[in-house]
């Protein structure tokens, strides 16, 4: 709301102030309250209903920014919003609202007129609104869930580098409190949509400690089988007790690289298969029990990496059954079978992969909804990805890294129309073209190409009408 003051004319403060209220929208000047009075006259009664509570006059009106009374022409500005929304909220089917005026706090008088009555005479009035939209956060909603879930798995293993889960746990943290704000805007969204998105792709996995925490596992299930350790000598048992808790010190480090957490797995094992017994072929036996129970997980596991598991397990039990085996073949077996249980790779989660596949998939559903330019790489991108989410044996890295691709190629996909660029096309966007036709605003190269519906390189009236046709769905494309 625009207040127009045109000089001083009463009172004798230097700097001046506008109380505005509600007023009742029925009145008609000149009428009176049930008084006959002419058109010349100026009938004290004839004023309109106002409403405010002179008790609370913070909440019941708006004043206007304070303004110099030595200046003349001034322009003052005043948020009557709050009035507004109180107005709808108790008048839902009034069309029109009205505003009362005082002659300004320190007894200036308000000046108006029209601007064919001359020079130094200007509109009392204006008042400008903006029409309040519904952001539009799914696309937040759904990254944040992504996220969600990685928290978790961070949580419980710490899968990724704290570098780069930093970034993330950040982004996520700003996206929820953003989802909790009934005030937030659309950019706002979108530009915490983009910045988790972002996050995502630059998350790196950590060291894996799969199969170091399958052997710890492993090793406590037969730590805790007394009578089975009772077959044992002491310094083989210790000496597994030993490995064990280097092995544990080593998951516990989150700083360990890959070849120290090997090594680690591969002591413990070794402890394990190291257990002296009375018989010699026994060696063999133990690491039989260790691989059988790693088995008994081997959903976790690449379907080629259990396949070679499952080979040389089989092999080993041959040659533990046999009792003609030479020692040449049972150390053949038992090593076999080391490698292959140290060779074991975890699967990938393709959570993700799944949930990018399916926008990439929807995007070219639609393909002839999009710029053309923006989606020039996304079909080839997506064939790769479908190659690697049906491939059983791609590991984490090969599923990570085609995601990122992805990603980045969905996050280029512009609709045609989306002048706003916020993922839909409705009137808003039309009416920005006809702004940019009436030179009232300027565009981006980018929400130029978006506005150029009908491809002749001018985004102008034309286009604006193909839009809004769009919009209320007269036409199906463009």
């Amino acid at each position: 709301m625009t207040l127009t003051f045109l000089g001083k004319k009463a009172g004798g403060a230097e700097t001046d102030s506008v109380r505005i209220v509600l007023a009742d929208p029925d009145w008609q000047e000149g009428t009176g309250k049930g008084e006959d009075t002419g058109e010349d006259d100026l009938a004290a009664l004839n004023f309109p209903k106002l409403y405010y509570d002179v008790e609370d006059l913070e909440n019941t009106s708006v004043v206007s920014e304070t303004f110099p009374t030595n200046e003349g022409l001034k322009t003052v500005q005043a948020d009557v919003t709050k009035l507004v929304r109180e107005y709808k909220e108790n008048n839902p089917d009034e069309q029109y609202i009205s505003f009362a005026l005082n002659e300004t706090e320190s007894g200036n008088r308000l000046l108006f007129g029209s601007k064919e009555a001359g020079e130094g005479y200007g509109a009392r009035l204006v008042v400008n609104f903006k029409e309040e939209t519904s952001v539009q956060d799914g696309s937040l909603k759904l990254a944040v869930s992504m996220a969600e879930k990685l928290e978790q798995e961070q949580s419980e293993s710490q899968c990724y580098t704290a570098e780069t889960w930093t970034a993330v746990q950040t982004a996520l943290d700003e996206a929820r409190a953003l989802l909790n704000n009934p005030q937030v805007t659309q950019n706002e969204v979108d530009d915490a949509f983009l910045k988790l998105m972002t996050a995502f792709n630059l998350l790196e996995s950590n060291v894996q400690r799969a199969g170091l925490k399958a052997a710890i596992d492993g090793t406590k299930a037969i730590l805790a089988e007394s009578e089975a350790l009772a077959q044992y000598t002491q310094e083989s048992v210790q000496a597994v007790r030993d490995a064990l808790f280097y092995a544990e010190s080593v998951y516990a480090q989150s700083s360990a690289d890959q070849t120290t957490v090997n090594a680690a797995a591969t002591r413990l094992m070794t402890a394990v298969n190291s257990l002296l017994i009375q018989e010699e072929d026994t060696r063999l036996d133990i690491l039989i029990r260790t691989a059988e129970e790693l088995i008994k997980n081997k959903e976790q596991y690449t379907d080629t990496s259990i396949t070679a598991l499952e080979t040389a397990l089989e092999a080993a039990k041959a040659a533990a059954d046999n009792p003609q085996a030479a020692p040449e073949e049972l150390d053949q077996a038992y090593g076999d079978l080391a490698a292959a249980m140290a060779s074991l790779v975890r699967k990938a989660d393709k959570s993700e992969l799944k949930n990018a596949l399916e926008k990439a998939g929807e995007i070219l559903e639609n393909s002839a909804d999009y710029l053309a330019d923006t989606i020039a790489g996304l079909e080839a991108v997506t064939e790769k990805a479908q190659k690697v989410y049906d491939d059983q044996s791609a590991d984490a890295s090969a599923a990570g890294g085609v995601l990122k691709e992805l990603v980045a190629e969905i996050l280029k996909a512009r609709l045609m129309g989306d002048v706003y660029l916020d993922g839909t096309v409705n009137a808003a966007d039309s009416a920005e073209v006809l702004k940019f036709a009436a030179e009232f605003k300027e565009l981006t190269q980018e929400q130029h190409k978006a506005a150029d519906v009908n491809g002749d390189g001018v985004a102008d009236s034309s286009d604006a009408g193909l839009i809004l046709q769009y919009a209320a769905e007269k036409i199906k494309g463009f």
